[in-house]
């Protein structure tokens, strides 16, 4: 539930900032064990004496510690746009860049950005693609498939509400048994 971007708040309770019941049941589905699960939506709640949206996601998720991981990433890799490097150099940046925005990515439940403070997660995927562009003009990076599909996962992100682009994602994440039975 945790890899779904879930957030506890009592042992075995938890909430999504989205709604996210077909990943759950397809997860527990595919661990045999969607009889324990039970899923409701809420207009309201409290956590800790907080009510706010914004407030809650902060208990929640380590949203200012997101916040600041990205604009990391945004200060160490602003220069490469303008330093001109070698293929070898570009790929070798390309992967790196790549991962470190992965893990970023990956401890991100891309909140919607009423509830995410600051602007750095979405400079920083806005300046991957833009660092994809400058190391794919070196052929080697052009040539390597995996940043296409970097590219439009992001791209995507970039252009969808959050509840738009994790309904595309599960679509296209899912295993192949449970998008050829739908």
């Amino acid at each position: 539930i945790v890899d779904l971007f879930g957030a506890q708040v009592a042992g075995g309770l938890y909430v999504s900032p989205r709604a996210w019941e077909p990943w759950v049941m397809a997860t527990a589905r595919g661990h045999d064990v969607e009889r324990c699960i039970m899923t409701a939506q809420a207009p309201t709640l409290r956590v800790g004496g907080a009510d706010s949206p914004d407030a809650i996601a902060e208990l929640l998720w380590d949203v200012d510690g997101l916040e600041h991981r990205y604009g990391e990433f945004v200060d160490v890799w602003s220069p490469a746009l303008s330093e001109a490097s070698a293929p070898a150099d570009s790929l070798r940046a390309a992967f790196a860049a790549s991962r470190e925005l992965e893990v970023l990515l990956r401890d991100d439940p891309l909140l919607p950005s009423e509830l995410a403070p600051g602007s750095n997660a979405a400079r920083a995927r806005a300046l991957y693609v833009e660092l994809l562009d400058v190391f794919a003009e070196h052929d080697a990076v052009a040539r390597a498939n995996m940043f296409r599909s970097y590219r439009a996962v992001i791209d995507r992100a970039l252009a969808q509400t959050a509840h738009e682009f994790w309904a595309w994602a599960y679509e296209h994440t899912s295993e192949p048994s449970r998008s050829q039975s739908t």
